[in-house]
């Protein structure tokens, strides 16, 4: 014997199955949040190289030093590496 003539009743969710994606899409954008935020107060945008003047010529000479972060750990420039992309095409100027 079918009910409602073979059609099924409609799924009910419950607060369960609503509430733990809605806290994952929440986590995953605080930490999102939290890492451009870290980003931008450890960042120090500096061109990397400088000018030796000679007489009446300037040369710029790239000195291959990365100091563009508040503490100069090896490892900031790796996890910070595509948010500092992002950064240097969103604002070219700041950076030259």
């Amino acid at each position: 014997m079918s009910i409602g003539h073979g059609r099924l009743a409609p799924p009910v969710l419950s607060m369960k199955t609503l509430l733990v994606p809605a806290l994952v899409v929440v986590a995953l954008l605080l930490a999102v949040a939290g890492y451009v935020a870290s980003y931008l107060a450890l960042v120090e945008p500096a061109p990397n190289y400088y000018t030796i003047r000679t007489g009446y010529s300037a040369m710029l000479v790239e000195d291959g030093v990365d100091d563009s972060y508040r503490f100069a750990h090896s490892y900031l420039r790796w996890v910070y590496w595509p948010a500092n992309q992002i950064d240097r095409r969103l604002r070219p100027d700041t950076w030259d």
